[in-house]
């Protein structure tokens, strides 16, 4: 037989399940309109959608790098990105091309849920030069790309 004092209770479980479930979609409908800032994946990350679907945010592929160049995205970066994992060249180069990941690649070999999977070929990303920024093309001395550029030989 219930009594008044359990079903209080399972009332109450009941309301603040109801209003856990509200917080986490209304948390969910945010966290999608809020801005996000666009970043480079690690090689072999599935395309976007996808690849935050899948993402655990357990860092294991940040752990594997050998290179240093995974770090986890910040609040910055938008709360739907939030840990999970990105390329920061400043930081260090991803060197999925030039010879130290060819073969394989411990941040996809790491990923529990194939959020990251081994591709032969990789393009990580494009620069867009703006020649009437670049002070070498005006004629004056400057090596900034050359000195930043993690990628030796690419300049």
């Amino acid at each position: 037989m219930l009594s008044l004092h359990s079903i209080k209770l399972k009332r109450r479980s009941l309301l603040k399940l109801a209003a856990a479930s509200i917080a986490a979609a209304s948390l969910g409908a945010l966290a999608k309109a809020l801005p996000r800032r666009r970043v480079v994946r690690p090689p072999g990350a599935l395309v976007e959608e996808e690849f935050l679907a899948r993402c655990l945010r357990c860092s294991q592929c940040i752990q594997s790098c050998t290179t240093g160049a995974l770090t986890a995205c910040t609040l910055a970066d938008g709360l739907l990105l939030w840990g999970t994992p990105k390329v920061d060249p400043l930081k260090a180069p991803c060197e999925a091309f030039a010879g130290r990941c060819e073969e394989k690649r411990p941040c996809a070999e790491s990923c529990p849920t194939s959020a990251i999977v081994y591709t032969p070929v990789v393009k990580i990303g494009s620069v867009k030069w703006i020649k009437e920024n670049c002070l070498a093309y005006q004629g004056k001395q400057c090596l900034v790309c050359l000195e930043v550029c993690p990628s030796r030989g690419a300049i």
